[in-house]
């Protein structure tokens, strides 16, 4: 009898540890929770007063939501501006997601207790990476409705990134419409949403896609605007973090001078493409003789985001990552872009040589 109890305690012991070992999560329900918290603002409308502390604390911004149009509205510097959707650019705690099902591919979670923020009961959930240098993130949740008053966000060394929280927070129908106004147009800046499939038909020059992508990112929006010439913006996340690469046609002189005036008048345009040309002779100026045998990429770092910019053939790509992300990732993805035009510069090469050989 003894015996038979052993083996059926060992039996059980081993359906756990396999359970476990199935479900990275440990239970079917902190899924669900990250899922209610992912998603809380298609559901719940909500105003209030929100700030973010990198470094030191930021001014506090306004924000309204309404979740039957999805759109919020951001008061901040006294100007309210729309936008389609919560941003993560700005310090709303409920923006922590980018893609819920690339966050349940690339993090365990867990839940580490409650705690009461704003008069509210909160569930607190911890996202930690399945692939390193990625950042971890703390959800303070509501527990009645999901949605998160508070997200901590922690660098892949595990210094502080970001934490947005709410000041003052109520809930209730909330009225958000777009005003038009061609100055602010969020698509002026971000562009217009295109299907990847259909790049080739909206612009004409070839994109430069890199070989290397970090563990777990995806493209997640592509998208087309027209300032100085085509542009491209690529979107690449791994649910929590992300990184942009951007790509320009360069116009020719002429080209730009045209553009220039159609929007701005002709003494502005002339400023605008001698500034332009000024700043594209610099970069030249000052990789002379370095970049004979690959492209050079120049770094500018601010609080939040580290940009890179280089320059293949007559496309100008700039790349820019949270710094919650580790910067290696960022040099790879890069590298891998300058092989590519090293690659096509040695086909070239290759070409005239087997022409003058004949």
């Amino acid at each position: 009898m003894r015996r038979a109890w052993i083996a059926l305690v060992l039996v059980l012991v081993g359906a756990s540890v396999l359970t476990a070992s199935l479900n990275p999560f440990g239970s079917d329900e902190v899924p669900d929770l990250v899922r209610r918290a992912a998603t809380a603002n298609r559901r719940v409308s909500y105003a209030g007063r929100a700030f973010w502390k990198g470094r030191w604390w930021r001014r506090s911004v306004s924000i309204r939501h309404d979740s039957s149009s999805g759109m919020t509205a951001y008061r901040h510097n006294g100007y309210e501006f729309v936008l389609p959707r919560p941003s993560s650019r700005m310090s709303d705690p409920s923006a922590w997601c980018l893609d819920l099902d690339a966050v349940l591919q690339n993090y365990r979670s867990r839940e580490t207790g409650t705690s009461v923020m704003l008069g509210r009961t909160t569930r607190t959930l911890l996202l930690e990476p399945l692939h390193p240098g990625r950042p971890t993130v703390t959800l303070h949740v509501d527990e009645l409705t999901g949605l998160p008053l508070k997200t901590v966000t922690r660098r892949y060394d595990g210094t502080l990134y970001r934490l947005c929280a709410f000041k003052t927070f109520e809930f209730g129908p909330q009225h958000v419409e777009r005003k038009p106004s061609r100055r602010h147009d969020h698509r002026r800046w971000y562009g217009t949403s295109v299907p990847p499939h259909k790049l080739a038909e909206t612009i004409d020059f070839d994109l430069y896609l890199p070989d290397y992508l970090p563990a777990g990112f995806r493209l997640t929006d592509t998208r087309v605007l027209n300032w100085m010439g085509p542009w491209v913006r690529l979107t690449y996340s791994d649910g929590i973090t992300t990184f942009e690469l951007t790509e320009q046609l360069l116009l020719t002189p002429a080209q730009l001078l045209d553009e220039a005036t159609g929007r701005m008048g002709e003494k502005k345009a002339e400023r605008m493409v001698r500034r332009i040309q000024e700043r594209r002779v610099d970069l030249l100026l000052r990789s002379d003789g370095a970049g004979k045998r690959r492209p050079i990429a120049r770094r500018r770092r601010s609080k939040t985001h580290d940009s890179y910019s280089l320059r293949l053939g007559r496309v100008e790509i700039k790349v820019s990552a949270r710094r919650d992300l580790d910067p290696k990732e960022i040099l790879r993805v890069l590298r891998s872009l300058s092989e590519i035009e090293a690659r096509k510069s040695r086909s070239v090469h290759y070409l005239r040589e087997s022409l003058r050989r004949g």
